[in-house]
């Protein structure tokens, strides 16, 4: 196994975090109100909604089956359309069972494991199991709400086909897979996708990145931000986070939006580098 990414750790230990709370509560009730066999009202419990935050490629229920991978973040799905659907079906059984109130998937909408349609299949054992099923949007970045395939709702086939609105690096190249977000062009194809994502599939919500690998240096952007970016911007999470949860409401008024800093929000004023990813303090 290769050395892990900062990104990749930070994941691992929330993951285990959430996995150590709900293993030492037990299965859960939901609601707070219910018994259990042999017991008195269960107490409410301190954390009030639990998340797995999960990428396709690196959900397995079965172990031991070709193309498993452990780690990692925009990797390519290797498993195919059954294995996909019977390891996030068997992933929201136990979740409903266990008091599990959500999942965020990344790469939910895949070509190869069966795009929009296999998604409307989880969205209904979801319902089943009273488990919101959240799909993990890039704005300017991770694909889109469509991550990987022929859609007109995926970033990397909008920008394909309108090379002008790519973000650009200092040097004044394309920065591969990044949307400016300054352009009013790509902040509509943000809106619209998630838009249409609602529309299209009974969703519980979003989980939403502006993206955390490199931010555009094109000359609209360094006008706009005020502050020191690293491989994100506070300020790029400012601009384009109310456009997309706008569009989230319109669709949908309930559902959740969960919206990724990827650090505690701290503003760089001074000389010093501005914060890198997780490296901010706390409030």
């Amino acid at each position: 196994m290769g050395a892990l990414s900062r990104r990749d750790l930070l994941r691992i230990s929330a993951a285990g975090a959430l996995g150590a709370v709900a293993a030492a509560q037990g299965p859960a009730l939901k609601g707070g109100d219910k018994t259990g066999p042999g017991s008195g009202p269960a107490m409410k419990p301190p954390i009030r909604a639990r998340m797995f935050w999960t990428w396709d490629h690196s959900t397995e229920w079965a172990l031991n089956r070709p193309g498993a991978q452990t780690y990692g973040a925009a990797n390519t799905y290797t498993r195919g359309n059954d294995l996909f659907l019977q390891d996030y079906t068997n992933l929201l059984h136990w979740c409903g069972r266990h008091g599990i109130d959500a999942v965020v998937v990344w790469g939910l909408l895949r070509d190869c494991h069966g795009g929009l349609q296999s998604a409307k299949r989880l969205c209904e054992v979801a319902a089943r199991e009273n488990v919101r099923l959240l799909c993990g949007a890039g704005l300017n970045s991770y694909g889109g709400v469509y991550y990987e395939g022929d859609s007109p709702y995926s970033l990397e086939r909008h920008l394909q086909a309108h090379g002008e609105l790519y973000a650009l690096n200092a040097a004044g190249g394309k920065l591969p897979h990044h949307a400016c977000p300054s352009r009013r062009e790509n902040q509509q194809f943000a809106a619209g996708s998630l838009q249409w994502l609602f529309k299209n599939l009974s969703l519980g919500g979003v989980q939403i990145e502006t993206g955390d690998c490199g931010v555009c240096q094109c000359k609209l952007c360094r006008e706009r931000r005020k502050h020191p970016a690293t491989a994100f911007s506070w300020e790029d999470m400012a601009l384009m986070y109310p456009v997309a949860a706008g569009a989230v409401r319109a669709a949908s008024p309930d559902a959740w939006i969960v919206c990724e800093t990827y650090s505690n929000p701290e503003p760089q004023r001074g000389p010093e580098k501005a914060p890198g990813f997780g490296d901010s303090r706390p409030w």
